[in-house]
């Protein structure tokens, strides 16, 4: 034990990063350290700080880097990003490819603005630290193997209900390696760790419909349907394999300035409008038996044949594992490959063994625009346009060195711009001074909100708030950008009543100008609280809904209510009626009101609670099921189970009528705008065409909500309420109502349908 900590205490006493040289290219080549010094004590927490706050658990049987958490911030900065790589390159370092959970812990310990919280009462977050060391497949495969992984849940004291969906794991490396005995808290979790929210370098392609060909997606790269299926991440159902699994960049080796060196020379990112020395760079190896094996060694034979050219032509090569011998034993990380990206405009970055690219990060962090060769490489950048011209180059029908050189120069300067703009948000930043708009920031942000780090808008330095422009994603930064038009040159005089009207037509343009801008702002923050739906028929139907002004309102209060109280369902959750039913193949609308307000209930479905949930039964819910079985004769479900999507899937519409609720608190989100949004929704299902569709109102709620329907299109079952308090009451009571058999008559009967609905669960 004693000498375990006497090298400990080794390591700590290491230098930051004293004067050193290392091989680049087979010389010796000087470097030039550039980081911040390390920390004796973790800094105070800035007040007023916006960061999400974090609680790091401190759980020594699942930690396997040598220094434990409580003295991460005495670890100098250049053994978690490495050595600063010099030969001139400001911004490169020998950075550890899976070194995303360390770098993210280390900021968490050592950052004044977002730096963990102590007390778990003050925390948004609750990070979960797995295994952070950077390792690679074999290293995975040995913590995976140890039982701590089987009693983790027994050390986060603060998994419950309320967190359980605060909680963060995070995997450096692909999602795919840490399995075995780690699958009890990241690919098949148990209990509430499955609602935690995961960060890894891939998604899983499964979900999207390519599993068949593995977990890293299809064979051949060039679907376009599937990468339109996986634009975005966006979080799955619980029951799902990797729950709530996005993924994030790469660390590249290129990450912004310390606050030191940041005064005296600009990020590598940075456009200043000057043309580069070269068109192209292609950096790697023909990667024989990989994807794109035969179109790679084409790419080296162009690039080689443009070598010799001018700027606007000259295409530069390096293969590192040429180099690999001459450098070192072991190389992880190649120093001074990023100064041929930092010289090129383009960077050729065709698939590798996964469509998980580091080079897209390397590139775009270089300054340097990614040209991509696939679809689905395009979903892990989303930010690159142009790409259906680029991605002929995989069949062989477009020269794609030719292409790009025969780019104008607008177009040219949009895309390094673009890129320009985009690049912050991608790198990992070595301290605060790259503002809070980094990926170590974002990730926690996206954390907080429950969905993907490229749908968090990238938020502008507090100093230059002022002056930024409106927030946006980074999707939105490759979108064509609106050319500035030149005012008009003013009269060298004007009478002084014409002035007068000029200054008030002025106004009144400016006026009209702010309240334009305003309720674009207002559409966009809509929107965006519209992204969550996945169903593309439900998306087109009510987008109309995000120009009209209850939804901006409803959007701001739901967002101000998550931020203070407990809301359910969870986010993810939220428009899950819509998803699991898209318009075209509803059969049945089932209405209700409020969902679920206590723990573990609610989950998007009307009446519906998820199978397992440790809560109470719903009573509405037992009443439905066993009239159902008494109707048609239905399987009586196992005891717990209560989740109804298999009625969903098979054209059920389980609509509430309010889709947010704050916790123990009914009708608590009533009135404020939802009911507005739940009619479109119904409007849609009224006006849609086709055959018609059963509607299934039970109580008086639900029997006004749908006053409207057209009866001679669609049929209408009521009665009063499946709760105990009104299900025996009324001229037309729930109980015995046999509604179930109702429906698939009329389905049958009057619809044109070819069977009813099987409600078997």
């Amino acid at each position: 034990m004693r000498g375990a900590a006497l090298r400990r205490l080794a390591l700590l006493l290491l230098p930051a990063a004293p004067a050193a040289t290392t091989c680049i290219n087979g010389s010796d080549v000087s470097l030039a350290p550039r980081l911040p010094k390390k920390l004796k004590a973790r800094p105070l927490r800035t007040v007023g700080s916006d960061c999400p706050k974090t609680y790091v658990y401190d759980i020594p049987a699942l930690w396997d880097y040598d220094v434990p958490w409580r003295e991460l911030h005495t670890v100098s900065p250049a053994r978690i990003f490495g050595q600063p790589c010099g030969a001139g390159v400001a911004d490169e370092f020998d950075t550890a490819q899976w070194s995303m959970a360390m770098v993210v812990l280390w900021r968490l310990a050592t950052s004044a603005r977002c730096g963990a919280v102590d007390e778990p009462r003050d925390a948004e977050l609750f990070l979960v630290p797995t295994w952070p060391a950077a390792k690679d497949a074999d290293a995975w495969d040995a913590v995976c193997d140890r039982e701590a992984n089987e009693n983790e849940t027994k050390a986060l004291p603060h998994l419950d209900e309320a967190r359980a969906h605060r909680h963060v794991l995070l995997v450096g490396k692909g999602h795919t390696k840490p399995r075995g005995k780690c699958d009890r808290w990241w690919r098949k979790p148990r209990g509430l760790l499955k609602r935690a929210t995961r960060f890894a370098y891939s998604d899983d392609y499964s979900k999207h419909g390519g599993g068949e060909h593995g977990p890293y997606g299809p064979v051949f790269f060039d679907d376009a349907a599937l990468a339109r299926k996986m634009a975005g991440d966006r979080v799955f159902d619980d029951a799902r394999h990797f729950p709530h699994l996005y993924s994030v960049p790469y660390p590249s080796n290129v990450h912004g300035l310390s606050r030191a060196a940041r005064r005296f020379r600009p990020p590598a990112w940075r456009y200043d409008g000057r043309r580069r020395e070269s068109l192209v760079s292609y950096l790697g190896t023909t990667h024989a038996n990989k994807t794109y094996a035969g179109l790679r060694p084409r790419l080296k034979a162009a690039c080689d044949l443009r070598q010799g050219l001018g700027a606007a032509d000259r295409c530069e090569r390096t293969s590192p594992r040429d180099d690999r011998d001459a450098c070192a034993p072991k190389v992880k990380n190649f120093c001074g490959l990023k100064a041929t990206m930092m010289r090129a405009t383009f960077c050729l970055e065709p698939g590798g063994d996964s469509p998980y690219r580091k080079g897209v990060f390397d590139a775009l962090l270089s300054g340097c625009v990614p040209v991509l060769f696939s679809q689905q490489l395009a979903r892990v950048a989303p930010w690159h346009r142009g790409l259906e011209a680029l991605a002929g180059v995989a069949r062989g029908d477009l020269d794609a060195l030719a292409h790009l050189a025969g780019l104008d120069g607008d177009a040219v300067a949009e895309l390094r711009s673009n890129a320009a703009a985009t690049a912050p948000a991608l790198q990992y930043a070595v301290d605060d001074a790259a503002g809070p708009g980094d990926a170590f920031e974002i990730i926690l942000r996206a954390a907080v909100a429950g969905r993907a780090p490229t749908q968090i808008p990238i938020m502008a330095p507090a100093k230059k708030a002022a002056a930024a422009k409106q927030s946006t994603t980074m999707k939105d930064f490759f979108a064509p950008k609106p050319k500035k038009q030149k005012p008009a040159s003013a009269a060298a005089s004007t009478p002084a009543a014409a002035k007068a009207d000029d200054a008030t037509a002025t106004d009144a343009t400016a006026k009209a100008k702010i309240l334009a801008n305003k309720k674009e702002a207002q559409k966009k923050r809509a929107l965006k609280f519209l992204e969550p739906i996945a169903d593309d028929e439900w998306r087109a139907a009510l987008a109309g809904e995000a120009s009209k002004s209850y939804l901006f309102a409803l959007a701001e209060f739901v967002a101000k209510e998550r931020r203070a109280k407990t809301v359910f369902p969870p986010p993810e959750h939220t428009f899950a009626a819509l998803d699991a039913c898209p318009l075209s193949g509803i059969k049945v609308v089932v209405v209700g009101q409020d969902p679920y307000h206590g723990p573990g209930q609610a989950h998007g479905l009307a009446f519906s609670i998820k199978d397992g949930a440790d809560c109470k039964f719903p009573p509405s819910l037992r009443n439905i099921l066993k009239e159902c079985g008494e109707d048609v004769g239905a399987a009586p479900p196992p005891a717990g189970t209560g989740d109804l999507s298999k009625w969903a899937a098979r054209g059920v519409l389980l609509l509430n009528t309010s889709l947010t609720v704050r916790r123990g608190e009914a009708n608590s989100h009533q009135k404020k705008g939802w009911e507005t949004f739940t009619d479109a929704v119904v409007k849609c299902v009224n006006r849609r065409p086709g055959k018609g569709a059963v509607f299934v109102l039970w109580g008086k709620p639900a029997l006004a909500k749908c006053a409207n329907i057209d009866r001679r299109k669609h049929k209408v079952i009521v009665s009063s309420h499946p709760s105990p308090l009104s299900n025996t009451k009324t001229d037309a009571p729930f109980t015995g109502s046999k509604c179930f058999s109702r429906i698939n008559a009329h389905l049958v009967d009057d619809l044109g349908y070819e069977s009813g609905v099987d409600w078997d669960l």
